[in-house]
């Protein structure tokens, strides 16, 4: 991707699947899964942005609101969104001067919800969710 795109200023990540299901229904290839794909995804993109982020320039990770505020059913993905959290922390100090490594944690997102079953539960379980415009929409907000 590097090659292709030649220097860049910023990397933004938003990709990324953990399981979400009770804890006595995961199994070892579910937290295996998660951990490959979500946690590791994300830490393999800013190994690869070194030397290829211009100087001063970041890369920002996302974990979500798992991390901070667990649910029943969030054991695979709260553990992948704090250990995004940690590894973010730790990179940022090892790469200070060359790359800044930073991660955010959005709120929810309507599709998400949708797609976890969740749309309809209620508002004290879940903050109000955004929706996301799609790329060929502009955005409204200022």
């Amino acid at each position: 991707m590097f090659d292709r795109a030649g220097p860049v200023g910023a990397v933004v990540c938003v990709g990324g699947t953990a399981k979400f299901a009770p804890l006595d229904a995961l199994g070892g290839d579910d937290f295996a899964f998660s951990l490959a794909n979500k946690l590791m995804g994300q830490v393999n993109l800013v190994r690869c942005a070194i030397g290829h982020v211009d100087a001063g320039g970041s890369v920002t990770l996302t974990n979500g609101t798992l991390a901070q505020q667990p649910m029943i059913g969030s054991a695979a993905v709260s553990i992948v969104n704090a250990g995004i959290e940690g590894f973010a922390r730790a990179a940022a100090l090892e790469l200070q001067g060359k790359l800044r490594v930073n991660v955010v944690s959005p709120g929810w997102v309507s599709e998400t919800l949708t797609s976890m079953g969740k749309a309809r539960m209620h508002r004290k379980a879940f903050p109000p969710p955004m929706s996301l415009p799609s790329i060929s929409e502009p955005s409204t907000e200022r």
